[in-house]
């Protein structure tokens, strides 16, 4: 008496899948600086409205934070009306 086996399909496992996948990208984020994604940003970040004459919100842009030792360069890092981190910044002189 022959029995039948079923095989379930195999199982592709990627970079973003798994727990190896998952502990990889958390700490390319936290070396990178981005697991910090709600304002106020840490460190010595500062509003750029209280270090120069520049609307607390920004439409386009955002709240804008930077380090005044970076001015006027940046980076600064944006974040929206919900205190999210948008985007980061750099504003090269030409």
């Amino acid at each position: 008496m022959a029995s039948s086996v079923e095989m379930s399909p195999p199982i592709e496992v990627g970079m973003s899948q798994g727990p190896i996948g998952t502990l990889l990208a958390l700490t390319i984020m936290v070396l990178s600086g981005c697991a910090e994604t709600y304002e106020p940003p840490g460190g010595d970040y500062k509003k750029v409205s209280a270090l120069v004459r520049f609307p607390d919100f920004y439409p386009g842009l955002g709240t804008l934070y930077v380090q005044p030792k970076t001015l006027p360069v940046g980076p600064f890092r944006a974040y929206d009306r919900d205190g999210k981190l948008v985007s980061s910044i750099y504003m090269v002189p030409m």
